[in-house]
């Protein structure tokens, strides 16, 4: 009988369960339960999280065209901020480039494969938006935001705004904002000045050379060691997966020209533009944080 048990219990991992309602199914798997890893991880992304406003982490965007530097909401979003962090540590952005720019829209990046379709997360796979409870939203110039192909389906990929973008609000994660110093305009303003071809790939460069991490609240709670992460995988641009995402990963998407709507405009057609004529904004620099940049360690966090 105990035999039987066991057997029935083999047969029955990966099967769909059907509740008494009929409308609800769950789904059973060898490997449902937390490993001691997942396990601490969660918990320390629930006490980042209970931490709010007060946990954030800075970082530093060092381009070919200059530096991005960028503050990030960890207590907003805990997974996303910990999975770019990550990835950053790992030197994982360490050369990639910034393969699609569109005029008063955004730059996109995060994707070593430079196609669109490519990059994966600390984890190996996909994981959730972090969209509900987050109050950061597309509001302006600078904000930094998580690509994707889809609800839950963040990898290694980000975009950061040229302006306003309020119909990707609540499908991707708002994750960060560059600190809108006269430098880091700057840098901004020349990227989204570069020309561009016809699938909006920027005619000159613009290499991610690495990210450096200044501040990280999860390494803090641990006493200076940052959680272990399981080692990342990348995913092929020409295989399935890959081609699979890229049929819209080169997203996000401009809103759709007179619609109104706050459609993401994921099925436009091949090769559409829909650039906006405005120049760059110029945000009014704080004057505390005007000559932030101009070294490495003459940071003053006191204003991010």
């Amino acid at each position: 009988k105990e035999k039987k048990e066991k057997k029935g219990a083999r047969e029955g991992e990966g099967k769909q369960v059907y509740s008494t309602s009929g409308t609800s199914t769950v789904t059973l798997r060898a490997d449902a339960l937390d490993t001691p890893e997942v396990a601490a991880q969660k918990e320390l992304f629930r006490q980042v999280r209970a931490l709010g406003g007060d946990a954030t982490a800075n970082a530093r965007l060092e381009t070919s065209v200059g530096d991005l530097d960028v503050k990030l909401h960890c207590g907003a979003c805990p997974k996303t901020c910990f999975n770019f962090i990550q990835l950053a540590k790992q030197g994982y952005y360490a050369g990639t480039t910034f393969h699609r720019v569109i005029k008063g829209f955004m730059m996109q990046g995060g994707d070593p494969t430079a196609t669109g379709g490519g990059g994966a997360s600390i984890w190996g796979k996909p994981f959730e938006d972090e969209v509900t409870g987050n109050p950061h939203r597309h509001t302006g110039r600078g904000v930094l935001s998580m690509a994707n192909s889809g609800p839950d389906s963040n990898g290694s990929q980000f975009f950061v705004t040229f302006g306003a973008a309020p119909h990707l609000d609540g499908k991707h994660t708002v994750f960060g904002q560059v600190v809108m110093t006269q430098p880091c305009m700057k840098t901004l303003d020349d990227v989204e000045l570069i020309p561009t071809d016809s699938g909006d790939r920027p005619r000159t460069k613009v290499v991610l050379e690495r990210v450096d991490v200044y501040r990280d609240p999860f390494a803090s709670l641990q006493g200076g060691a940052a959680a272990k992460a399981p080692k990342k995988k990348k995913i092929a641009a020409d295989s399935a997966e890959g081609q699979e995402r890229r049929q819209w990963f080169s997203a996000p998407q401009p809103a759709m020209a007179n619609s109104g709507s706050s459609s993401v405009g994921k099925y436009l057609q091949q090769g559409a533009k829909a650039k906006a004529e405005e120049a760059p904004s110029k945000a009014k620099p704080s004057a505390l944080l005007q000559t932030l940049g101009a070294k490495k360690g003459g940071f003053d966090f006191s204003g991010w």
